[in-house]
């Protein structure tokens, strides 16, 4: 069986609907998928709505951007149910996105790239606005060949028209999380490359790894796998498709294995 329980929409940063997402991953033979989007769960409903119609297992989720330092860290969460703690959060968040693309725009307006905020805002299309809608902006109004580009000479951390964002701790959303009833997972440890805050994150309620990704490679499987076993920690993967914005990505590919699973939703079933 294919699931995938890392994913985005156009409620993020995504190229396609919570609809069309359900329907995508359907033509690829997925069976059991979580939408989690970046900081919202405005995609959920819809989501959920369409993947009951397909027949398909549905996982509400979410993906905190956090920061450690100059280490950007991502935490998963899987079934969170209503907090006011969560909702008060991600409505500061959307504001501090907003703030943000401003001052994107009017460096890139500094830099003589002049973009409206529509241009932005058709991008996005759910009301979630960050870099990948601004790199789309930019590749679709010619100004670069790719959205790689667009992170490369502009958007990237330490580029010229990079405005860093309101975040909260790796250690904040783990314990967010875990107070709305739900499974805090770190996402794609081998990207992120802080195998040293893993311990720590244990002590403060994390209860899994995002052990398959497409970016990591088999040695980075068993790597992860034996810390999931040491932790006693849940092992899940998906493929964080993004749609166009990163389209070499499939839905399902990586998927995660059966075992893991069952073992992940035998746990999310108990919480």
């Amino acid at each position: 069986m294919k699931a995938d329980l890392h994913t985005h929409s156009t409620a993020s940063d995504g190229s396609l609907s919570p609809s069309e997402l359900i329907e995508e991953a359907k033509r690829e033979g997925v069976v059991a998928l979580a939408l989690t989007d970046h900081d919202t769960l405005s995609g959920i409903g819809e989501a959920g709505e369409k993947a009951k119609e397909v027949g398909m297992e549905f996982i509400p989720g979410i993906e905190f951007s956090t920061e450690v330092g100059k280490s950007e860290i991502h935490i998963l969460g899987y079934g969170l149910k209503n907090s006011n703690q969560i909702g008060g959060l991600l409505s500061r968040l959307k504001d501090s996105r907003m703030d943000r693309l401003l001052l994107m725009l009017k460096k890139l307006k500094n830099l003589g790239i002049s973009l409206e905020l529509d241009q932005i805002i058709k991008e996005g299309k759910e009301g979630v606005y960050g870099r990948p809608q601004v790199a789309l902006a930019l590749l679709h109004g010619g100004f670069v060949a790719s959205v790689e580009e667009a992170f490369d000479r502009y958007l990237g951390m330490g580029r010229p028209a990079y405005v860093p964002h309101f975040k909260i701790s790796p250690w904040e959303a783990i314990s967010i999380i875990r107070e709305a009833g739900g499974i805090p997972v770190y996402a794609h440890p081998g990207v992120s490359g802080r195998d040293d805050l893993i311990t720590s994150f244990v002590k403060a309620g994390l209860l899994g790894l995002e052990v398959f990704y497409p970016e990591h490679n088999p040695q980075l499987i068993q790597h992860y796998l034996k810390i999931c076993q040491g932790f006693r920690l849940l092992a899940t993967g998906g493929s964080d498709f993004h749609g166009e914005v990163r389209p070499w990505v499939k839905l399902g590919d990586p998927g995660l294995p059966e075992k893991y699973y069952w073992e992940f939703k035998a746990f999310l079933s108990s919480k």
